[in-house]
């Protein structure tokens, strides 16, 4: 891979809980990483719901490898939010990640 391809900066995130004003606990998004990825679209696919034409854009996000991710967190992109669906160590060598993502419409 060549690494002038991992030119895009994407935010990784992980949900936390912050105390809101009324003393209860509330959840929120923080930054857990910020990194420079490969951004590559992966799919689209258009479907039907509640006489709407919905649209669905799958993207995978390859970046230098670091450990504690889940698929709990999300990508933050481009101003677009996408949900992790999978995380792959690539050739299970810990130098790259590929994240499998869909976009939150």
């Amino acid at each position: 891979m060549i690494s002038g391809r991992k030119s895009k900066s994407i935010q990784i995130e992980t949900v936390t809980q912050v105390v809101n004003a009324f003393g209860g606990l509330a959840e929120t998004w923080a930054t857990f990483k910020k990194v420079f990825a490969e951004v590559s679209p992966t799919r689209g696919q258009e479907y039907f719901s509640s006489r709407q034409i919905n649209t669905k854009n799958n993207v995978s996000f390859r970046f230098n490898y670091f450990s504690g991710i889940t698929t709990k967190m999300r990508v933050s992109y481009d101003g677009k939010v996408y949900d992790i669906q999978s995380i792959i160590n690539i050739n299970e060598r810990n130098r790259e990640i590929e994240l499998m993502c869909e976009e939150q419409v």
